[in-house]
């Protein structure tokens, strides 16, 4: 048995963020995780999770480097009924429309700005009673928005692609505040991600406060909180759960809910072993992340970018410095517990079959070089958020309520700063606010 002040749960952005804010104060914790990184998992020199960042990513960006700028005439967008520009004839006519989507992007960035300021000492959900616009859109179904604006035709040739690409669902799974924050790109300065240096410098120092292990239980004796794992049992004062929305329903129940579809609209509350609230519905995207080199078709060769709009598994196309491409699919695998699962068998054909297939429209010819397996690739939260510090001493952070790097880094750090004493626990406002 090991004793410890606190134990962080998973090795992501989140939980990274916790441990250095932590560790640069002095605490004493271990972090318990399968591998480092979550969406910001690089490798030979390839960012396997998130791909691009931009530069309202004040945090993320201190621990990675921005690669090149993203510009829309860069992405090729491909419709049911063959490539769109927004620059030629037939996109001009959208431009009205598109400039009242983009002054709604707008409104929302600057609300959002002024509400990370707040979120790294105080719970999103406590945050979120000061900004009324945020709540409005998180609220409104976004296939509703859609309707309202008009925004049919330039939704199905350049926002649903975009959409499809950045959080890996159609309209009518997600909220008009996700809508929206999939068009930043397009507002804000935004650059491919580069983690190359991200892990070793987040993680600089507290290497061996890192057990990479498999946790299976969580619970309470004594007024300590036990985890274990198949190798060890910790005991803590606080535990941490940077973990996706499935991980932590296994491990707390009632904490965070069933996955449900985004269309079940009711709220449910329940209680939990722990005596805290949980609220649906949430929203998980599962999504394969492939290397591939080859020759694309003519048609798409030049394109930097490639977003679909096809009912099909390729979502995107995204050319690399070395002439491979990352591309975007999805589908899963069964090959690991681990989140991500990586396939380097190279039985790609009979694991990813209809990605497979799907391929063969854009490539002449390919090869996949590797493939990694997220099964909860995006979280994409409904109407209502969950409380980052459901009880005295118990944290779940992550992406569980706004989907993004940034947002994710800000609550590792707004937990790390409860338990140095800098912020205040949010248990019982969230609960007032219900």
């Amino acid at each position: 048995m090991t004793q410890t002040p606190i134990v962080i749960v998973g090795g992501g952005i989140a939980g990274l963020a916790c441990a250095r804010t932590l560790y640069d104060a002095g605490r004493s914790f271990v972090m318990i995780t399968e591998r480092l990184g979550g969406r910001i998992y690089a490798e030979s020199g390839m960012s396997w999770g998130a791909k691009y960042i931009t530069k309202d990513y004040h945090e993320v960006r201190k621990f990675c480097d921005d690669g090149l700028a993203i510009r829309i005439r860069d992405v090729y967008f491909e419709t049911v009924n063959g490539p769109f520009s927004l620059f030629r004839r037939g996109g001009l006519k959208n431009f009205p429309k598109l400039m009242n989507v983009l002054r709604d992007v707008a409104c929302l960035r600057c609300e959002l700005l002024k509400f990370r300021k707040q979120a790294r000492g105080e719970c999103q959900k406590h945050v979120l009673q000061d900004y009324p616009l945020i709540q409005r859109w998180m609220k409104l179904p976004a296939k509703d928005y859609v309707a309202q604006q008009g925004l049919c035709e330039l939704h199905e040739k350049f926002i649903h692609p975009i959409l499809r690409a950045t959080f890996f669902v159609t309209v009518e799974e997600v909220n008009t505040l996700f809508y929206l924050s999939a068009l930043f790109p397009t507002w804000v300065c935004a650059y491919e991600a580069d983690f190359t240096e991200t892990l070793s410098k987040l993680g600089q120092g507290f290497g061996n406060q890192i057990w990479y292990d498999r946790v299976m239980t969580i619970g309470q004796e004594g007024g300590c909180f036990y985890v274990q794992t198949p190798k060890e049992r910790f005991e803590a004062e606080a535990v941490v759960l940077a973990t996706p929305v499935k991980v932590v329903e296994k491990l707390l129940t009632g904490v965070i809910p069933r996955v449900v579809p985004q269309r079940m609209q009711e709220v449910v509350l329940r209680t939990n072993p722990f005596g805290v609230y949980s609220e649906e519905p949430f929203h998980e995207s599962s999504v394969c992340v492939l290397a591939v080199e080859g020759e694309r078709k003519p048609i798409y060769e030049h394109a930097r970018i490639v977003m679909t709009a096809r009912d099909e598994p390729v979502l995107c196309l995204w050319k690399n410095r070395d002439g491979s491409d990352t591309v975007y699919v999805k589908g899963s695998l069964s090959t690991s517990a681990a989140d991500p699962s990586i396939l380097e068998n190279g039985k790609y054909e009979t694991e990813l079959k209809p990605q497979f297939e799907s391929l063969k429209k854009y490539y002449s010819n390919f090869k996949i070089r590797k493939a990694v397996h997220w099964r909860s690739a995006i979280t994409i939260s409904g109407p209502s958020w969950h409380c980052l510090n459901p009880q005295e001493n118990l944290f779940v952070i992550g992406d569980h309520n706004i989907c993004g790097l940034e947002d994710s880094f800000l609550t590792g750090q707004y937990a790390a700063n409860v338990l140095l004493h800098k912020a205040e626990p949010c248990l019982k406002k969230c609960e007032e606010s219900l």
